[in-house]
């Protein structure tokens, strides 16, 4: 890992990972200038929403500061990275003076040059399916199956779906075996009361990655328990 990384104190670890890589696929004089500004800062923390207040300090001083929500790293490994590479886009579009307005749609162009592609047919950086009904009953239902169990049927699709690799083919199938509105019907059994709005489409499609989002947390548990 590169030792520059290391001055982000107040950056969760879990994304340096992700950061890393981020970093390495840039043009190198992107990644120099970046990393050796030493006005930049980024910001994660499992406490911000939580918090009343929270207090950080910073040596020197700082002019651009990046947050990122822990709670995208619950998300796919290139949605991750393209949100981090979209945020430092955003700065570089600055940095050339790019009139605020513009900034975002530089970054974007920016991204494309930097070969970070994001099909947005499937996820954006901040895509309403991670607060959709579908998503939060996908995940609550993961969540309360058994971990041996939950990876034994779904652990083999798991990295072709977190790296945007998998066919048509293999979603077919793990939609079979996922089987959403199965997952709908007995989560409904135990809340009698709740009521789904979502078309049924979106609704299965917000249950499948929220139970991917529920496997992405355990491989990564289980891979930080096996590194210590």
């Amino acid at each position: 890992m590169d030792s520059r990384l290391s001055r982000f104190t107040y950056c969760d670890k879990r994304f340096y990972p992700y950061l890393e890589k981020v970093f390495n696929q840039m043009p190198d004089d992107v990644r120099e200038t970046i990393l050796e500004n030493q006005n930049l800062q980024i910001l994660s923390d499992d406490n911000f929403h939580s918090s009343g207040s929270l207090y950080y300090r910073f040596d020197g001083s700082v002019t651009n500061l990046i947050y990122l929500n822990t709670a995208t790293l619950k998300r796919p490994v290139f949605d991750i990275n393209y949100t981090i590479a979209f945020e430092i886009a955003k700065l570089v579009a600055e940095m050339e003076d790019t009139a605020p307005s513009a900034r975002d749609q530089k970054a974007k162009k920016l991204l494309v040059e930097w070969n970070f592609i994001m099909d947005t047919d499937l996820f954006k950086p901040k895509d309403p399916i991670e607060e959709s009904e579908g998503y939060q009953i996908g995940y609550d239902w993961a969540k309360k199956q058994k971990q041996d169990d939950l990876l034994w049927n779904y652990r083999h699709y798991f990295d072709e779906w977190n790296e945007q690799r998998i066919s048509p083919e293999r979603f077919e199938q793990l939609y079979i075996d996922v089987a959403p509105f199965s997952i709908l019907e007995q989560m409904s059994q135990d809340q009698p009361d709740q009521e789904t709005t979502t078309e049924d489409h979106l609704l299965e499609a917000g249950i499948i990655c929220g139970v991917m989002a529920a496997i992405k947390e355990l491989v990564d548990k289980n891979s930080k328990e096996e590194s210590t």
